[in-house]
């Protein structure tokens, strides 16, 4: 097990050094960060469209220096992918604003998880699968301790909680989170009902309680959560 007060100081890796301009040809992503999916940016792009208006970044993106004179992205490969976009309109956006962390030793896989993971996190555009991704890492890398993987991550139990417990649902549910059927908190309520974790628990049981669980005002489903946890019903009875 890996240790369990792991931190990072990000004053002390980002340091004192002024923002640079680094040339869009010297960048590359590496496989650390937190957003992994949703990446690839279009012309139509409304992120593209935001930094033509306003002629550059609000945010600098965060890099890595590297021996070989590249920098590898550690936040912000969406904006380094819309200068690749806006570069074919006008020059100034061949050089992108940047932090550039410049350390010996360099940052480890952990280090660059969690600077990504806390740039990113809240953020609308961040897929739920990015976040439990990072969660459940840490939750390995930590003997399955959701306390010390979110302690390392600096949110919350029931947070991590959440993203984890999507992270294990079968696609099948998590396409009815993503669609707004129920939301991960009724779907957690309907594991913990079931008394079933969700890596046990039968699809259409998990969608039905769910489902059936989403149309109950607050009072009336803490009641039928209560009936559900004294045996396990039957679809029918569920609805």
């Amino acid at each position: 097990m890996s240790d369990p007060d792991f931190r990072i100081d990000i004053e002390e890796i980002m340091g004192t050094n002024p923002e640079e301009y680094l040339d869009i040809t010297k960048l590359e992503t590496g496989t650390s960060q937190a957003r992994q999916k949703n990446v690839d940016v279009k012309e139509d792009d409304e992120l593209v469209d935001q930094i033509r208006r306003v002629g550059g970044l609000n945010h600098a993106i965060v890099a890595e220096a590297k021996d070989d004179g590249k920098f590898e992205i550690i936040c912000g490969q969406r904006r380094w992918g819309a200068y690749k976009i806006l570069v074919e309109e006008s020059e100034k956006y061949q050089n992108i604003r940047a932090k550039v962390i410049r350390r010996d030793p360099k940052l480890t896989e952990e280090e660059k998880k969690v600077i990504s993971f806390v740039e990113n996190y809240g953020r609308k555009k961040m897929e739920k699968s990015d976040y439990s991704d990072v969660i459940e890492y840490f939750y390995k890398k930590y003997g399955r301790s959701l306390t010390q993987a979110a302690k390392a991550l600096g949110i919350t139990l029931p947070a991590a909680k959440k993203y984890l417990t999507y992270a294990r649902l079968s696609d099948r549910v998590q396409k009815c989170i993503d669609d707004k059927e129920f939301n991960i908190d009724t779907a957690i309520k309907a594991l913990e009902s079931l008394g079933e974790d969700e890596e046990s628990i039968d699809d259409d049981m998990l969608i039905s309680v769910a489902k059936a669980l989403k149309k109950l005002i607050p009072a009336k489903r803490k009641m039928v959560i209560k009936k559900l946890r004294k045996q396990r019903p039957g679809e029918k009875d569920v609805e």
